[in-house]
C-alpha cells in the first residue's frame, strides 16, 4: 500500500479548509462571512476571499489544524493504516469493520463530498478536492472492504463479496489497468458482478467485485503486504460458534488468511492441495478437508496463546 505521509495530508487539508471557507464566505457574506472564515481557519486577518489571500505558502501554513475534528479522522485513518490494524483501534488486535467506517470513513468521505468544484478567485484550488486526504479515504475504504472480508468470513457469512478491483489495486499499490488483466476466468482474480448504493459522489454503484479468498491469497503472496497482528485465540473463538462443517472450514481457511497465511502456506502446513483449499473457499469442499483446516487454524491459535492471555 501506497499510505500518503502526514505532511501531504496536512497540507492538502488546509488547501481543501481554504476551499471551504471560500464556499463559507460567498453562501455568508460581509460579517457573518468573515466569522465563519475566521473560525474554520483559526486566523483572524483574512481579507477578501480566502484562495486569494492564502495563495502566499506561508499564510497557508498559518491554519490552525489541530482544533478541527476532522483532522483527527485524517490522523486516526493515517495511523490505521500504517500500522496495517484490523480492529476498534490502532494494534488492538482485534478485526472489527465497523469503527473505521463510522469514526473515520463516514466523517471523511462528508467532508469531501462537500467541497464545491468552482473557482470564483484569481486561483483556482478546485484541483485539490483530489489530493492527499482523497487519496487516503480511497486506500481506508479499501482497507474497510479487505477488514469487511476477513471479520465477516471468519464468522461464516460469505453472502457478500466486499473487495473492488479498485481497492485490490489500491492494496497492492498499483494501477487498476495493470490488475484488470489477472481478473477474470483465465486470471488468478475470479470477479463478480455486485451493486452498491452510492452514497456520495466519492462512492461507487455498480462495480465488479473479486472473490475474497483469490484476492486475499494474491495480496499476501506479494511481497511486502501485510495484515495487523490478531490478539492470540480470537479466530477460534469465532469458529467455536460456527456448527455447520463447511462454512466452518470456510471460516477456518479465511481466518488462516487473516493470520497471514496464504494458499500455498496452507497448504505445505496441513498436506492439503491449493486445489483443494480452493474448492473448499468455493464452499464445494469435502468434510474432510473442512474439519482438516479448522483443525488446522484451532491448533495453531492454541500455540499462540499458550504463552498469552486470553482473547476475550
Amino acid at each position: 500500500m501506497k499510505v500518503p505521509n502526514l505532511t501531504q495530508l496536512e497540507r492538502n487539508l488546509r488547501e481543501t479548509l481554504v476551499l471551504k471557507a471560500e464556499e463559507l464566505s460567498i453562501i455568508a457574506g460581509s460579517e457573518v462571512g468573515a466569522q465563519l472564515v475566521s473560525a474554520l481557519t483559526g486566523l483572524n486577518a483574512v481579507h477578501g476571499l480566502p484562495t486569494d489571500w492564502f495563495a502566499a505558502e506561508n499564510e497557508l501554513e498559518l491554519i490552525d489544524i489541530d482544533r478541527l475534528a476532522i483532522t483527527a479522522c485524517i490522523r486516526d485513518l493515517h495511523a490505521r493504516l500504517e500500522t496495517h490494524s484490523l480492529g476498534m483501534s490502532v494494534n488492538d488486535g482485534r478485526i472489527s469493520c465497523e469503527e473505521v467506517e463510522q469514526e473515520d470513513l463516514d466523517p471523511i468521505e462528508l467532508y469531501l463530498s462537500s467541497l464545491p468544484d468552482v473557482a470564483l478567485a484569481a486561483y483556482d484550488w478546485t484541483g485539490c478536492r483530489n489530493g492527499a486526504v482523497k487519496e487516503l479515504f480511497l486506500l481506508g475504504r479499501a482497507w474497510k472492504h479487505l477488514i469487511e472480508a476477513l471479520d465477516y468470513g471468519s464468522n461464516g457469512d460469505f453472502d457478500f463479496e466486499p473487495l473492488t478491483v479498485s481497492d485490490v489495486a489500491l492494496l497492492a499499490g498499483i494501477e487498476e489497468r495493470s490488475l484488470r488483466n489477472k481478473v477474470g476466468k483465465n486470471g488468478p482474480l475470479r470477479s463478480v458482478d455486485q451493486y452498491r448504493e452510492r452514497k456520495s459522489p466519492v462512492s461507487q454503484r455498480g462495480f465488479v467485485a473479486i472473490d475474497r479468498f483469490d484476492a486475499i491469497d494474491w495480496l499476501l503472496s506479494r511481497k511486502g503486504f501485510e495484515l495487523g497482528r490478531i490478539r492470540p485465540g480470537l479466530v477460534a473463538i469465532r469458529l467455536e460458534r460456527i456448527s455447520d462443517p463447511i462454512v466452518k472450514g470456510r471460516a477456518a481457511l479465511i481466518s488462516a488468511m487473516a493470520l497471514g497465511k496464504n494458499f500455498e502456506i496452507v497448504a505445505a502446513e496441513t498436506g492439503i492441495s491449493t486445489e483443494l483449499l480452493k474448492a473448499l473457499g468455493d464452499g464445494l469442499g469435502s468434510s474432510e478437508v473442512a474439519q482438516g483446516v479448522a483443525e488446522f487454524v484451532a491448533e495453531h491459535e492454541m500455540k499462540r496463546s499458550s504463552n498469552t492471555a486470553s482473547a476475550g
